[in-house]
């Protein structure tokens, strides 16, 4: 995969916009990722694979509802305030 530093990014946009084409370039300040630049067609698959990964979770929880898998939302906000506390407690140590 291309790499450009942030300023190599600015400064050689065109170039780097050529390569994208051809694959996934990285951008990197302070030499960390910041973003990664796409083709068009390459974006198109990554929302199309995002969009039938939901569909596929929405149809299996779906399926679980008509078949009666369910738990009551109160216990779903207790398990969920019991996660948070266990986070804060986790982070305060």
């Amino acid at each position: 995969m291309k790499t450009y530093t942030a300023t190599e990014a600015k400064n050689k946009f065109g170039q780097l916009l050529d390569d994208a084409q051809r694959g996934p370039v990285r951008i990197e300040k302070h030499g960390r990722a910041s973003s990664y630049v796409v083709s068009e067609a390459d974006y198109e698959v990554i929302q199309a694979q995002k969009e039938k990964a939901l569909k596929d979770i929405l149809d299996a929880s779906q399926r679980d509802i008509d078949a009666g898998r369910t738990v009551p939302m109160e216990q779903v906000h207790a398990e969920i305030r019991e996660m948070l506390e266990q986070a804060k407690l986790n982070a305060e140590s």
